[in-house]
């Protein structure tokens, strides 16, 4: 009975060894697909860029002027942002609060 059981895990074993060679088959497949959906992804970001290089093209130099005001604010904002929260860090004050205490 003991030798039917160590027979019985050994054909076990054999079946998960042929199990491994048929996913080594199925990872070349994957590998090609996630090779052309790479391909894919960098084609399409290519045809984006295109895209947004001919629209800042188009634009004016005031709509350019906007553009550049609007990016200088938000990089202010987060500036202004982190040293409040390195503020609010050392004092020891909930970061909340400080903004209701400002706010009134």
């Amino acid at each position: 009975m003991l030798e039917n059981e160590i027979i019985g895990k050994d054909a076990e074993n054999e079946e998960d060894f042929l199990d491994d060679q048929s996913k080594d088959g199925d990872n070349a497949v994957d590998n090609e697909t996630q090779k052309e959906k790479d391909k894919a992804a960098a084609l399409a970001a290519k045809q984006k860029a295109a895209q947004q290089a001919a629209l800042n093209a188009k634009k004016t130099e005031a709509e350019k002027k906007r553009e550049q005001r609007k990016l200088e604010r938000e990089e202010r904002k987060r500036k202004i942002e982190k040293l409040e929260k390195k503020e609010a860090m050392h004092s020891g004050e909930d970061p909340e609060d400080r903004k209701n205490i400002e706010i009134a």
